[in-house]
């Protein structure tokens, strides 16, 4: 379900600039959409590390 706030993403864009420009994208624009790569790149990043075997899809 998405948010009433119309992103559907947990962490505030803030976070996610703050993050970007520290991890090698300086040129992110301080207002208007994360860009979904970026967005991307910060969830991959901060995700769980999986345990046990991987599972095939």
């Amino acid at each position: 379900m998405i948010p009433r706030d119309g992103h559907g993403f947990p962490e505030p864009d803030k976070i996610i600039r703050a993050w970007a420009r520290e991890n090698g994208w300086p040129k992110l624009p301080a207002q208007g959409r994360v860009p979904t790569n970026v967005r991307h790149a910060y969830e991959l990043a901060h995700r769980e590390p999986v345990q046990g075997k991987a599972v095939a899809a």
